[in-house]
């Protein structure tokens, strides 16, 4: 994969309510409450505008991996001055 170029923009992580035991919302709530602005991303899922919600494709249940995930995805605060104090304190919130 030496084609591959990252840009570092984003920190996504997956939460499954079933193995963590909070929701994606959940988990987003609690950083806010601590001034952590995390970004639910694909939320909500384009499929759900207005625009395309009529059509067939998009009903619900056609797309059950990306209907997941957007319920899952969540991308954490990254950025090169972030102080390690913040991502300790990122760690301390998921871990619960």
């Amino acid at each position: 994969m030496n084609d591959v170029k990252h840009c570092y923009s984003y920190f996504p992580i997956l939460i499954d309510k079933n193995l963590y035991g909070k929701t994606r919302d959940e988990v987003f709530e609690l950083l806010q409450k601590q001034n952590i602005l995390g970004r639910r991303y694909f939320y909500p899922l384009i499929s759900q505008f207005s625009t395309y919600r009529g059509l067939e494709s998009s009903q619900p249940g056609k797309m059950p991996v990306a209907e997941r995930i957007t319920q899952e995805v969540l991308c954490l605060p990254i950025y090169s001055n972030l102080d390690i104090t913040i991502v300790d304190e990122i760690c301390n919130i998921i871990n619960g």
